[in-house]
């Protein structure tokens, strides 16, 4: 089970590391997740259980969800925008995304993806920024379009959780894709 102490919340996400010389900077200003913690990522399914709900159990179903699906390279090759308020990285190929979603949902339909709020569509991304300033957000669009294709390797999911403060959220189990 999880220390629950100060967390509130969970997620499921392929972790970019790659991605993190190219966004870093601007995520620290511009997305409030990194703030509290969250690394450059492709979110599979948030939110996920509570804290206090994560067991070992529940830790080896996801395993066993995603353990059949192989690994697979991506790059991120363009940048763009939901309305004019969260600029974003494109994964492609997206579609071992989408099914990495799909069977986590299958096996967890009871967590639905932002709790229901975008309805059924799944759009891979990566967040560069999430309701800044516009001008700033039109800047780090520019900057990070500047860098692309970032190259990366999806090998393992991961489970994070957190809460508000700064700094809270971390990995608590990566989970290999096979």
């Amino acid at each position: 089970m999880v220390d629950p102490s100060g967390l509130s919340e969970s997620a499921i996400v392929v972790l970019v590391p790659e991605a993190e010389p190219v966004v870093g900077r601007w995520r620290e200003e511009l997305d409030s997740s990194a703030a509290i913690g969250v690394p450059a990522h492709v979110t599979l399914l948030y939110p996920f259980a509570a804290p206090i709900d994560i067991t070992e159990d529940l830790i080896a179903k996801v395993a066993g969800t995603v353990s059949a699906f192989g690994g697979f390279d991506y790059q991120l090759e363009e940048v763009r925008w939901f309305d004019d308020t969260v600029v974003w990285l494109a994964p492609v190929p997206v579609g071992p995304f989408i099914a990495l979603t799909t069977l986590l949902l299958g096996a967890f339909p009871h967590f639905p993806r932002y709790g229901g709020a975008f309805g059924d569509d799944v759009v891979p991304h990566v967040t560069i920024g999430d309701r800044g300033p516009f001008a700033r957000l039109q800047e780090a669009a520019r900057d990070v379009a500047s860098s692309l294709p970032i190259s990366a390797q999806a090998r393992d999911v991961a489970l994070l959780c957190g809460g508000a403060s700064v700094g809270s959220w971390h990995v608590i189990r990566t989970m290999p894709l096979e």
